[in-house]
């Protein structure tokens, strides 16, 4: 008997609480969730930079990065619209080929660089300091930008014969914007 009390006092303690506990919904509503993720972006090494062949030594050599056609240059084709950083990593010297350690200075400081959308020439773009990091967005039609790179090769006097060379690498993010 006992127990038969005691089952019947929690089954009604249960039935209580289970009425109690259920909860009219008055209204309801869905939101969507959504990202929209960015196209990879396509960096391409269009043109080596060369300041030419049979260069005298203790004469220094200047590529224009608006008028010569043996300037530096840069294709990057990503989300049209979108805004990048555009970030060089420039040598303060190249390096002898063959013998691996003998320098020959560059300089690429001020206006040694120059921007243009998809459309735009090279005569055209616009300068800046390669120094510094460029934001810029892409082309809204194409998803474009372009850069041309040229600087100031400073061979000494004398200077060891031979050939010279050094990576120049861009890296591109885009900034969220």
């Amino acid at each position: 008997m006992k127990i038969l009390k005691f089952t019947l006092g929690v089954l009604s303690l249960l039935l209580v609480a289970a009425t109690q506990s259920v909860a009219q919904v008055d209204g309801t509503a869905t939101i969507a969730a959504t990202a929209d993720i960015a196209a990879t972006v396509v960096v391409d090494g269009t043109a080596g930079l060369d300041f030419g062949t049979d260069l005298a030594p203790g004469t220094p050599v200047t590529i224009d990065p608006q008028t010569d056609a043996t300037a530096g240059h840069f294709t990057i084709t990503g989300t049209p619209g979108a805004e990048v950083d555009a970030v060089l990593t420039l040598p303060t010297d190249l390096i002898h080929d063959v013998d691996g350690t003998t320098t020959l200075p560059v300089d690429f400081t001020g206006n040694t660089a120059a921007w243009a959308l998809a459309g735009a020439d090279q005569a055209t773009a616009t300068l800046y300091d390669p120094s510094t990091t460029l934001t810029e967005f892409l082309d809204i039609t194409t998803g474009e930008l372009h850069i041309w790179l040229g600087g100031t090769l400073n061979p000494g006097d004398p200077q060891k014969a031979g050939t010279y060379s050094a990576d120049i690498t861009l890296d591109i993010t885009y900034t969220g914007n």
